[in-house]
């Protein structure tokens, strides 16, 4: 008898995981076969039909609707466990996917930091940025998907950026809210693309969903964010999220933002080594991070991607690399705070698309002009190269043989001779720069190493009376000098640091208060331009630091233009 009982009790016991299998619920995300219904189909047609094929799957399978996506024609649904074989064996059904985790890019580091001056972010003048916004292009009329933790819209820099704000529920349902971040990322990754002062696109506006409550969400959270900010007729979307390997849940949503014009932008992870999807996808940009030197990031992602159906292609991520390393952004509360990760690099991505697009171009021809502009770094992880809008545009918006010349800079002045101090001197007749006519804008160039050509040509563009000294850091001015001036541009060696008593600050810093502005241009790419601008007065001082003589003279005089706009308005 007792042996009896202990062979009943195994096999009761041998069949419990069958018996917990058949009873277990998952939740699935169901794909539909068939073409993609156009642009102009109103989403709640589609809708229809994805009821429509839901019921009569309901008539076959317990299945339980929890919410549909239109943008990639499928709907998610609570189904036991055993049944999901034959939810993809039914008619109508492409492909049936669990509806997976889904966490933010996460950043590598990070460190508070004070406020900054519009275009002082060395990121900013990397990439060429103020050159687009002195040519008028700022993101006007562009407006941008953000799938992040939310956005602090009360921060300063961010204040009206915000057209649109939804909380995506696990299920993928929006509901419209006040905006709020449930993390940080989020704000940071907003204040680069569209911030006043660390901005990209300052210009542009924000369509945010958040789809990652504290860094952490679901497959069915982004569909649902995309669908939703697809709805509210962006142009660029951004994305630091994904899950790490080849997934192809997003490849019909992707397809759908092919359809419509709309230009993904997503990062490629922070692995260093295997990369995430979506930012490995083929007709997304992937992009990966680079430091102020143009290394690329020891944590960005790269390496060959085999993808199978539906793509059967091998690609090279990223496709383009994009400032990543001590990054100064937004974050909630109204602080600052530099971090580093393709999170960040992705964002000022995204946002150089909506820079180029507020010119009328439209997404296929801001992608193929972004890669093909791109500066090739010739290292692995860096894709066709770093961003470089100056040329970006170029390709846009190329000059006509016809009005060449007249849009051709002025060439440089060439300096007076450097020993003793000389000053430039006016023609007989004409009034000096120190000693202007009522409404003259004027300038003093102090240079004590060469590089100013670029500074001279992009005063000579912007109608200031500039004089010149070539000096030696012994022959540093006084106040009784530069006070004269409304614009004092310093071109400083790159150990200017060694030999830059506290003195100079206070007096730059008494100049800059009495209301003149001041530019600070180093060659120096170890130097915290942030740090050093702050010491004389946000939005009145700049310094601009980095490998300025890989640029082109008309490219330093495009950047120091946009500069010099923003300091003097």
């Amino acid at each position: 008898m007792m042996l009896r009982f202990l062979l009943a009790l195994l096999w009761l016991i041998s069949l419990a995981p069958f018996s917990l299998a058949q009873s277990r619920t998952v939740e699935v995300i169901v794909e539909l076969d068939g073409p993609q219904l156009p642009r102009g189909q109103a989403r709640a047609e589609l809708m229809r039909l994805l009821k429509a094929h839901l019921g009569q799957m309901q008539g076959r399978l317990k299945i339980k609707a929890a919410g549909g996506f239109w943008a990639s024609q499928s709907f998610l649904v609570r189904v036991p466990e055993s049944q999901v074989e034959r939810l993809m064996q039914m008619p109508g059904v492409r492909r049936v996917y669990t509806n997976r985790a889904v966490r933010m890019t996460q950043p590598v580091a990070s460190a508070l930091s004070a406020p900054v001056n519009s275009g002082s972010n060395w990121a900013l003048q990397h990439i060429g940025a103020p050159g687009l916004w002195a040519s008028g292009l700022r993101g006007q009329g562009i407006r941008i998907g953000h799938l992040d933790t939310g956005v602090d819209a009360s921060h300063p820099d961010l204040r009206g950026k915000v057209a649109a704000f939804a909380v995506v529920s696990p299920d993928g349902t929006p509901r419209p809210s006040e905006p709020y971040d449930s993390s940080l990322h989020g704000t940071h990754t907003a204040g680069l693309l569209v911030g006043n002062n660390v901005g990209v696109a300052p210009e542009a506006r924000l369509v945010s969903a958040l789809v990652l409550p504290d860094g952490y969400g679901t497959l069915a959270q982004v569909l649902g964010g995309l669908d939703w900010v697809l709805e509210q007729n962006v142009q660029v979307v951004s994305m630091s999220l994904g899950m790490e390997g080849t997934w192809t849940e997003f490849a019909a949503a992707i397809e759908r933002m092919k359809q419509m014009g709309v230009l993904p932008v997503f990062a490629i992870g922070n692995s260093g080594s295997s990369t995430a999807s979506p930012g490995n996808m083929p007709d997304v940009l992937g992009i990966g991070a680079t430091n102020p030197s143009n290394q690329v990031a020891g944590f960005s992602s790269r390496g060959e991607v085999r993808w199978g159906a539906p793509y059967n292609v091998v690609l090279n991520k990223p496709d383009l690399v994009a400032p990543g390393v001590d990054v100064l952004s937004t974050i909630p509360g109204g602080r600052y705070m530099a971090m580093s990760g393709t999170s960040v690099s992705t964002a000022i991505a995204a946002g150089s698309a909506a820079l180029l697009m507020s010119g009328g171009f439209k997404a296929e021809q801001v992608r193929q002009a972004l890669l093909s502009s791109a500066q090739n770094l010739q290292v692995a992880g860096s894709g066709r190269g770093l961003i470089r809008l100056g040329e970006a545009l170029a390709i846009l918006r190329p000059k006509q043989p016809d009005n060449a010349q007249a849009t051709q800079p002025s060439p440089p002045s060439p300096p007076p001779a450097p020993q003793p101090p000389q000053t430039s001197q006016p023609q007989p007749g004409q009034p000096s720069a120190s000693n202007p006519q009522p409404g003259e804008k004027t300038a003093l160039l102090i240079v004590e190493t060469t590089g100013a050509d670029g500074a001279r040509r992009a005063l000579d563009s912007l109608g200031f009376r500039t004089e010149v000294m070539q000096i030696k850091p012994e022959q540093r001015p006084g106040a009784d000098k530069v006070d004269d001036f409304a614009l004092v541009i310093w071109v400083l060696p790159a150990n200017w640091s060694d030999n830059w008593p506290e003195p100079h600050r206070k007096m730059l810093r008494a100049y800059v208060e009495q209301g003149g502005r001041l530019m600070l241009i180093s060659n120096n790419q170890g130097q915290r331009p942030v740090a050093e601008s702050s010491a004389y007065g946000k939005g009145k001082a700049s310094f601009v630091s980095g490998d300025l003589g890989s640029l082109s003279v008309e490219r330093r005089a495009q950047v120091f233009q946009g500069i010099i706009q923003q300091l003097m308005r």
